[in-house]
């Protein structure tokens, strides 16, 4: 109520937030150890446009992000920032084979849950039940993970971080359990957030004077092959929203599907039939030539 009778658009206040925490993260390597609401503000801030660039006082207010409590932070090395972006990319591709083995070198030990817990719709790079699918639409976890899964992984990681070599990957979860529930209170929607993810996990392992530029003078800056890539992985968050609302539907069983929705069933099988094109499956599901880790 407060920051939209202030003219800032919730949805604008939710893709700073998200991208200011991400960046610091899969960009630059710090994880913000507290993100909780009273260490996250929100302000309104006067950026002139067009005609009114330079003058004092013109242009349009737009939100900012305010980041407090910098005492706890968690730096994470170039070597799992990068596996953790080519992790990110592989969960939106939905390349089970890559995501299992970024999975174990991230992730050690909790390798099975790892995915699942950074987003719910990575379920869709896994073996899909329909109870899987109708977990990831309400963004829980599958019911093939149970609490006590969830608990061990949880153990596994802290007993990890005890020996000095997995307490990031806590800290990583921590931390972004706390982004996701700010943006839930922002009314983001988890395709909103796996966008910005996109984004700077491709930032994240292209080059770094690229990435620097990027970032101060907008992605226009970037070569063409860099932009393609941004384009490609928000296309592929875009598949995995439609994926995952075509399944949901065609497996409903108290609906009619062969008459209310037979439409949707021969969409899922025609997007089936469509992915199973080479050249659709480079386009939009292969991983970035840059050598993976």
């Amino acid at each position: 109520g407060v920051l939209v009778a202030n003219g800032l658009p919730l949805s604008e206040c939710a893709k700073v937030v998200s991208d200011t925490l991400t960046e610091m993260t899969l960009v630059h390597g710090h994880v913000h150890g507290d993100p909780h609401a009273g260490n996250i503000y929100i302000v309104g801030e006067r950026r002139p446009v067009g005609l009114l660039r330079g003058l004092t006082g013109g242009g349009a207010v737009r939100p900012a992000c305010v980041v407090l409590d910098h005492g706890l932070y968690y730096s994470i090395d170039t070597t799992k920032r990068e596996d953790l972006c080519f992790l990110y990319l592989a969960c939106i591709a939905r390349d089970g084979r890559e995501m299992e083995r970024l999975s174990r070198r991230c992730a050690g030990p909790i390798h099975r849950v790892f995915p699942l817990l950074l987003s719910p719709w990575f379920v869709l790079g896994t073996s899909l039940t329909s109870e899987d699918i109708q977990a990831a639409r309400q963004n829980k976890l599958p019911p093939s993970v149970s609490s006590k899964d969830v608990g061990d992984a949880m153990t596994a990681a802290h007993a990890m971080g005890s020996s000095g070599s997995g307490g990031d990957i806590v800290a990583i979860l921590h931390s972004f359990g706390y982004v996701r529930g700010l943006l839930t209170l922002l009314e983001c929607g988890e395709r909103a957030r796996l966008k910005s993810l996109a984004r700077f996990a491709v930032l994240g392992v292209a080059p770094r004077e690229l990435c620097v530029e990027a970032l101060e003078k907008g992605d226009d800056t970037l070569p063409w092959y860099w932009r393609y890539q941004l384009v490609k992985v928000s296309v592929q968050v875009d598949i995995m929203a439609a994926l995952l609302q075509i399944y949901s539907l065609t497996i409903v069983s108290e609906i009619d599907t062969e008459n209310s929705l037979g439409w949707c069933v021969a969409l899922a099988e025609a997007t089936l039939e469509v992915g199973r094109s080479p050249f659709i499956r480079w386009l939009l599901c292969a991983r970035t030539t840059t050598p993976s880790p």
